[in-house]
């Protein structure tokens, strides 16, 4: 079928009345190009009833309008379906006021084969109605309307069916590959089809390496899947070292005996795929194409930082490159289907990918949730995620749901066994998997363990404080006779003394003090808050659960439903259960294991264990990259509500990632990279020196608040707590050319170092050694005054063509002949098809170019009538400003503005003024 985007010329509006009679379009409506996201458009408010599962941003009735002429010449006889890859959520399509189609889910593609209603030679009318109003309705900023691209597909009578190609390679050594061709044809005619079906094979250099043709021969009104089995010699296989991706083109010509010169070409399709096999077991753990392969996985949510929800293919290409560049290999996209622009750039940059179904089956997570849909509607939009993904060599496995909380019951258990089934009959060739939290569940058994958990942490304090009350007994008898009473009460002054000064925090920090993460404190909090029962609310219920989680992962009753949900999946995923991989590397030695969900402080103690174990195939820390909603849970605070569990407006941001939203790495980016043994130069990152002494609040999913600067405005002598993560056995620490001495670091220090200094301006470095011999520094240095605006204008690698924008399409293949000459049905008409999406990142420097993090000011932008503001904003958390405006701010110095160019051909403007600085900067 013949394919182009079908992106332009859309009106829309939000709100409206449902019941309206007429339909018609508003005066408000305005003229947009898909993608679209709506929610993007409105500004987070305090009393949002999506709350901080959005970050403060609401739902609300959309309506999209497209109008278009018919002409019989183009749409006579002809198949005629519109793709829509993506609208967020609960959609009606209709055509000339006829419904043609529906959605519930905001993540499935959907296909509406609109032939019947539409009227030739005339205009007519599409319009999306998305209903996404009832709020909360997702547990993280979803967007909102048609966020992802709009396909129109038109075919012949007789046509490859959409998806219709499914590639899939049998065998692969070093000389050869068997790959497995499945074609569906389509025959929507009334009369008998005499055809061919020509597969043809393109290596990456565009060479043709293998062709098959074989009979086509339909009855009338028939679909058929015919198999092929080709030979491909000398294979460049495809895997995260090799990405390379090969062409699969197939050609439908009719048998027309009074054909003279050439085949009549009756339709076309052109497929990119890649020739890789995979293999599973507890010896070898992973292999591709029979090498052991550890992932070294994120999770990511499916915006697009400072533009919203809106999808394109450059914007996910940046994304993914940046990522492995970082050191990642696979992506679990959490917890929906990736779009078709995230896995074309897996293909391209060979990363592995976990694609993931939903969140929920049966039971809500949020009041409006999938759940109300679920059983209904999920054998459609579980195959529709399979046909999307099924030629992407990236997707390696299937997640059938995150933490699902009646995976391990009866219900849950069939549900499981049917779903994992009916994958296995769309795609035998790969592997099921499912995010599992311990906790989650185990369901009703909550209570029993942490009656267990919690009266085991009771008697082991009574037991403590028993001991400690004879410790002081036995010392009184010892000292009674030679204290006076006067003594006495002087040391316990002394002792109180020194109580108050811990509890404020203002004794001398030593290195396990400044180590400023939530284990200790969790752990204390949870033992005295302890009283037998689990009551209580849920920031005490997360922080007993943080506390003691690797005995609430090991209790019997988790281990028993888990043992139930094991029983479908191909891949047993494990949420936060690092402790259990060696229990059940013992106990349940054919469990194949991925931590499909991990804290990203435990890199260390994580990675250690996926090293030791061949039946724990890899990691997925949670996440790779900030997002919008669930704000705060990774934001590090000092005051009850401004981040933590208990975060209030106005957080906005998750700020848990690796990458900030805007793309910056963040400190512990470079500590991953170090444990994952992909860095050798240390790195140094430093605690907020404004919160010295000071006790910090956080969630399991916070490693410090440090950032890796060494511009602060305090005082010289101040405290400073400096983070220096090495791979080398010894890390040293080097202020102003003077050692502040070595101290151990590596894998058995967990590859992170604290020094507890004093402040000075000047140069920060840190050496890091193995065996006495130097393996690499780094060094910061005191920026000055910010001075200048600076602008960086980031790197565009990506490489857009018309067969990759459409993705899994078609071709029209006008001739037939040696050269197989072709020419490609994309009709990229779309106006800003081409237009390049431009990043701009923004710091506050001084003269010499050093980012100033402590000169955070207010910035306004203007444009050229040929740029189109997309995104501006920041990485802070609890900035509410919308991102689609022309002000922000900066944080700790950055800020980031991304734009379209409208037209390619000239020079773009960009004029950027903060308080007496003024900047501007031409884009070419």
């Amino acid at each position: 079928m013949k394919i182009r985007k079908w992106n332009d010329n859309w009106k829309f509006w939000s709100g409206g009345d449902s019941f309206a009679l007429v339909w018609g379009i508003p005066e408000s409506a305005v003229d947009v190009t898909l993608p679209h996201d709506a929610m993007a458009l409105e500004t987070p408010y305090e009393d949002c009833p999506n709350g901080t599962n959005t970050g403060y941003v609401k739902g609300a009735l959309y309506t999209y309008v497209k109008r278009f002429y018919a002409p019989s010449s183009a749409y006579a006889g002809k198949d005629v379906i519109v793709r829509f890859e993506g609208i967020y959520e609960k959609s009606s399509i209709y055509v000339n006021e006829q419904l043609v189609g529906s959605c519930n889910y905001g993540y499935s593609v959907v296909d509406v084969n609109i032939t019947g209603a539409l009227r030739l030679d005339a205009e007519n009318e599409i319009r999306v109605i998305v209903r996404n109003g009832a709020m909360p309705n997702s547990r993280w900023y979803s967007g909102g309307g048609i966020y992802k691209d709009v396909y129109m597909l038109i075919g012949e009578k007789v046509h490859i069916a959409p998806y219709g190609v499914r590639i899939n390679t049998l065998t692969l050594d070093d000389d050869s590959a068997e790959i497995l061709v499945k074609t569906r044809i389509e025959n929507k005619d009334n009369s008998r089809l005499m055809a061919s079906l020509e597969t043809r094979i393109y290596d990456p250099s565009g060479k043709v390496v293998a062709s098959v043709k074989v009979p086509a021969h339909l009855m009338p009104l028939e679909s058929r899947e015919i198999v092929q089995r080709i030979t491909v010699t000398d294979p460049s296989p495809w895997s995260e070292d090799t990405p390379d991706l090969y062409k699969c083109v197939s050609v439908i010509t009719s048998d027309d005996f009074c054909a003279t010169e050439k085949d009549i070409i009756m339709d076309s399709s052109e497929e990119s795929f890649g020739i890789r096999t995979m293999s599973l077991d507890k010896v070898h753990g992973l292999r591709v194409n029979g090498k052991t392969v550890k992932l070294r996985g994120a999770c990511i949510h499916h915006d697009s930082g400072l533009i919203g929800a809106a999808t394109y293919d450059s914007v996910m290409y940046r994304q993914v490159r940046k990522m492995k560049e970082a050191g990642f290999n696979a992506l679990r996209i959490a917890h929906n289907p990736a779009a078709p622009a995230l896995l074309r750039a897996c293909d391209k940059l060979g990363v592995y990918v976990m694609d993931e179904f939903v969140d929920m089956w049966t039971r809500n997570k949020t009041d409006y949730d999938y759940s109300m849909s679920f059983e209904t509607d999920w054998k459609k939009d579980l195959k529709s995620m399979i046909m999307k993904d099924y030629n992407h060599p990236s997707v390696i496995m299937y997640s059938i749901g995150n933490e699902i909380p009646e995976i391990g019951t009866d219900i849950g258990t069939r549900i499981g066994t049917e779903m994992n089934a009916y994958v296995k009959e769309l795609d035998d060739s790969r592997y099921t998997t499912a995010g599992i939290n311990g906790v989650f569940a185990a369901g009703d058994k909550v209570g029993e363990i942490m009656q267990d958990i919690m009266s085991a942490a009771c008697a082991k304090k009574e037991q403590k404080s028993a001991k400690d009350v004879e410790g002081i007994e036995a010392e009184a008898e010892v000292e009674i006779e030679v204290e006076t009473e006067v003594e006495i009460e002087a040391e316990t002054e002394a002792k109180r003394d020194v109580e108050i000064e811990k509890e404020s925090g203002t004794q001398e920090n030593t290195d396990s003090k400044a180590d400023n993460n939530a284990e200790g404190n969790a752990e204390e909090n949870a033992d005295e808050n302890v009283d037998g029962n689990a009551d209580g609310n849920v920031n005490d219920f997360m922080t007993v659960m943080d506390a003691h989680m690797d005995e609430i992962v090991n209790h019997k009753a988790v281990s028993q439903r888990l043992d139930n949900a094991c029983t479908f999946l191909d891949i047993a995923g494990y949420n936060y259960m690092t402790a259990r991989y060696e229990k059940d590397y013992v106990n349940n030695p054919d469990r194949i294991i991925v931590g499909s969900e991990t804290y990203p402080p435990q890199i260390a103690r994580n990675w250690a264990e996926i090293e030791k174990y061949s039946t724990v195939i890899g990691d997925f820390t949670w996440t790779g990259w900030d997002y919008i909603g669930e704000a705060g849970i990774g934001i590090p605070a000092y005051k009850f509500g401004e981040g933590g569990f208990g975060a209030s407006y106005p957080c906005r941001l998750s700020y848990v990632g690796d990458f900030d939203i805007t793309g910056f790495r963040r400190p512990v980016s470079y500590y991953r990279q170090i444990v994952f043994g992909l860095r050798k130069a240390p790195y140094i990152a430093v605690q907020d020196p404004h919160h010295y002494g000071e006790k910090i609040i956080t969630t399991p999913w916070v490693m410090s608040d440090a950032i890796s600067s060494w511009t602060w405005d305090i005082p010289r002598g101040s405290g400073v707590i400096v983070e220096v993560y090495s791979a080398g056995d010894e890390a040293e620490l080097i202020l102003n050319g003077k050692s502040l001495g070595r101290k151990a670091s590596g894998k058995k220090e967990g590859y992170r170092t604290l020094f507890d200094i004093t402040y000075e301006e000047g140069e920060l470095e840190a050496i890091s050694y193995e065996n006495g011999k130097e393996i690499g520094r780094m060094s910061l240095v005191t920026a000055g005054e910010a001075s200048k605006i600076e602008v960086v204008r980031e790197q565009n690698d990506y490489k857009e063509n018309c067969n990759n924008a459409v993705g899994n399409g078609s071709i029209n293949i006008k001739t037939i002949d040696k050269a197989m000459e072709k020419e490609a049905s994309c009709d990229n008409s779309d106006s800003y098809e081409n237009m390049e999406i431009v990043y701009l990142n923004i710091s506050l420097c001084d003269e010499v170019g050093n980012v100033n993090t402590e000169s955070d000011t207010d910035i306004h932008v203007s444009l050229s009538d040929n740029l189109e503001l997309m995104g501006f904003g920041s990485a802070d958390p609890r900035d509410v400003t919308n991102y689609k405006t022309s002000d922000t701010k900066t944080f700790n110095g950055r800020c980031q503005l991304i734009v379209r160019r409208l037209d390619n051909n000239n020079k773009g403007i960009v004029t950027l003024k903060a308080d007496e600085l003024l900047t501007e900067y031409e884009i070419i």
